[in-house]
């Protein structure tokens, strides 16, 4: 959960790399966020729909100026938008195990599945080999052209 944290901690709420309910393109960032309120930290799902009280609005804002951002990107098609690249001092960019990655992409794509594991749910039915090779490998190269200075850090190693 660590939007959540970082919301609570810095004060700024995170971004993401996608459109989603509640958010709008930042221009600062490329990226999209909320208004105002973050997640809640109270919130079992980093993806929730809530909208914000005035208490979290009054306690988490969106950035500005040089406050760092976190920015939520999960695909190469969700790459960190060109306004962030060609801004940002440094990209910390926190690698997912990609079993682990591909096993909440796969729940994720496969709601209904996940809920009844009845193959007639199945959805999204994209094997391991063809996640790794066509949505994670691509996403770490994406970086790879990328002039900013970057931090890997492995999720693994958060221990």
């Amino acid at each position: 959960h660590l939007r959540k944290l970082w919301e609570a901690v810095t004060g700024v709420v995170t971004e993401r790399a996608s459109i989603g309910p509640g958010l709008t393109l930042s221009a600062r960032t490329g990226a999209f966020a909320p208004a105002c309120g973050g997640i809640p930290i109270d919130a079992t799902n980093e993806s929730m729909i809530v909208s914000p009280s005035s208490e979290q609005c009054a306690l988490i804002k969106p950035g500005m100026g040089n406050d760092p951002v976190l920015i939520k990107s999960n695909e190469p098609e969700e790459f960190v938008g060109p306004v962030f690249r060609e801004t940002a001092d440094v990209i910390l960019l926190m690698l997912r195990n990609p079993v682990d990655a591909y096993q909440s992409l796969f729940e994720e794509r496969n709601p209904k599945y996940m809920a009844s594991l009845d193959l007639d749910h199945l959805e999204w039915s994209v094997d391991f080999d063809q996640y790794f090779s066509s949505i994670w490998q691509p996403y770490i190269n994406h970086f790879d052209n990328c002039q900013v200075p970057r931090i890997v850090i492995r999720y693994e190693d958060m221990q």
